[in-house]
């Protein structure tokens, strides 16, 4: 009896040869299976010994041998399925259903034999956590009570790894438990899913503020790198991306809007809502296609936000991301919360000012003070260009950009408190770098919920702050496509004229307002 190892062999002879030229298939496959003892099917089994006298040569064959031809390639394809176990759904390596072979047990063809499965090159590791560092250091129940107090002070362990109170942090870990963002399994419920839900958070936290890598986080949460990095990217961003408009928006009424006016009023802006500026944040991964159009005056890829924030430091409104190479007046087109100031109800809004001699008048519409990079648009004023100081103009321009830095400010501390838009973002997906700046704006404004300092209506001085304001600074505490939205066309330069003639009146009234106010005070 052949071996099995036989039947490869003569598959490739009888493929590769001439021999089909030679003899009839139906002939091949008899005298194949007799020389090496295998039984015949019984559609071969016609008593003839051999055909091949009966096929023609080369040179004889005509059309009265297409059928031959075809019951050639019938059998020659039966013949190498059946061989290769591929009829009857049979595996590559068994043996066809009419051959009677025996098979050892010891060939590791028994079916009641389990399969072995390679273990993972990338094991998905959870490890205990009451042996973690961070929880032995922060959160166990003997140290937690000090950790409370600890973690005030901006300068303590606790703030200077996850840069917030741990009294934020539980909040933070009941909003996702409670809104169904991480829930139980058979494996982790209860205490040990608020436990590992806040090592978690704390190492998402880590890696916004220090950019501290997700493979560092093992030894200290007792929690693989896999886990770490799907956490932050699929998870925490994404919800807090979510949540967005629930921290980050306009003054939703008027009596909200009114407080922060008459905070500007009092600094001889009346009217004014908020400021409006861009700020750049490096991107590191940028890709090699995106590197021209993202790199702009800094000289290195970056990518703009422009953002709205109020005097307090509240981020108010966060534009679409965009590439470092597009300058303000392109993207204040593009700004939906700039979009809502000048066509909703914040036009409605009327104010009162002085003009140079003292008569109180009225006007319509709010508006936000910008540098001179951006258009004249009477929802946006700019300090007057060319003037001296000591002109009307000119004081009305530096009481101006006195007042706007405290979008500046907003921009300094949300690059010092979460330094991986400092240093730079490692990630390539333009999607996800927005979706970081946005969660770091809204970590932001949730600090200012917790930890807002009794002045913080107080604005910061002409050059120096004042009195009690440098305890806050220190922080006691697919998309679209982006090129299809930056595909602006159909300007109406008409409009635009007269907006520019509507900035320039309402600055000059502005200006009046602030001279007489600076008269009657002197």
């Amino acid at each position: 009896m052949a071996p099995l190892n036989v039947i490869p062999s003569a598959l490739d002879l009888f493929a590769n040869t001439g021999l089909s030229s030679l003899q009839s298939p139906a002939s091949f496959s008899r005298n194949f299976l007799r020389e090496h003892g295998l039984p015949l099917p019984e559609d071969m089994s016609d008593g003839s010994a051999d055909d091949s006298s009966s096929v023609p040569s080369l040179g004889e064959r005509d059309e009265s041998t297409a059928s031959s031809d075809d019951t050639y390639h019938r059998y020659t394809e039966r013949f190498k399925r059946e061989l290769l176990g591929e009829l009857g759904g049979e595996s590559a390596t068994a043996v066809p259903s009419w051959v009677d072979i025996p098979i050892d047990e010891s060939d590791g063809m028994d079916d009641d034999v389990p399969k072995t499965r390679a273990p993972r090159l990338y094991p998905y590791e959870i490890g205990d956590f009451m042996k973690s560092n961070y929880y032995r250091q922060f959160l166990h129940p003997s140290v937690r009570e000090r950790t409370y107090v600890t973690s005030r002070d901006a300068k303590s362990t606790f703030r200077s790894r996850f840069r917030v109170p741990l009294s934020y942090l539980d909040q933070l870990t009941d909003m996702f438990i409670f809104r169904g963002w991480v829930r139980e399994t058979n494996r982790v419920k209860g205490h040990e899913l608020y436990v590992r839900t806040q090592l978690l958070i704390m190492s998402s936290l880590e890696h916004l503020g220090g950019r501290k890598p997700f493979m560092q986080f093992k030894n200290d949460t007792e929690m693989c790198e896999a886990m770490h990095s799907v956490f932050f990217k699929e998870v925490f961003l994404e919800r807090m991306f979510s949540v967005r408009d629930e921290y980050i928006s306009l003054p939703p009424d008027l009596d909200e809007l009114l407080k922060v006016m008459n905070v500007y009023k009092e600094s001889g802006l009346p009217g004014c809502s908020g400021s409006i500026d861009v700020v750049h944040c490096k991107w590191s991964n940028c890709p090699a296609g995106d590197a021209v159009k993202a790199t702009g005056k800094e000289g290195f890829p970056s990518l703009a936000f422009e953002c709205v924030t109020d005097n307090r430091r509240r981020v108010l409104g966060v534009a679409p991301v965009q590439f470092g190479a597009r300058n303000d007046q392109h993207i204040v087109r593009l700004d939906p919360t700039v979009k809502s100031i000048r066509k909703e109800w914040y036009q409605e809004v009327e104010w009162s000012y002085f003009d140079i001699e003292g008569n109180e008048l009225w006007s319509k519409g709010v508006y936000l003070i910008c540098d001179g990079g951006y258009l004249r648009w009477r929802s946006l004023i700019c300090p007057f260009q060319h003037c001296r100081n000591g002109t009307r103009q000119g004081y009305f321009s530096s009481n101006l950009e006195s007042v706007r830095k405290d979008v500046e400010c907003t921009f300094g501390i949300l690059k010092k408190r979460w330094r991986i838009l400092e240093y730079g973002m490692h990630y390539r997906s333009i999607d996800r770098c927005e979706k970081i700046f946005v969660t770091c704006c809204v970590l932001h404004n949730m600090m200012l919920d917790l930890i807002t300092p009794s002045d913080a209506e107080a604005r910061v001085g002409r050059g120096c702050p004042l009195p009690g304001d440098a305890i806050y600074l220190e922080g006691a505490t697919d998309r679209c496509d982006t090129e299809s939205r930056l595909n602006w066309c159909g300007r109406d330069y008409k409009a635009e004229r007269v907006e520019a003639r509507d900035w320039m009146a309402r600055s000059e009234l502005l200006a009046d307002h602030l001279w007489f106010t600076k008269s009657n005070k002197t």
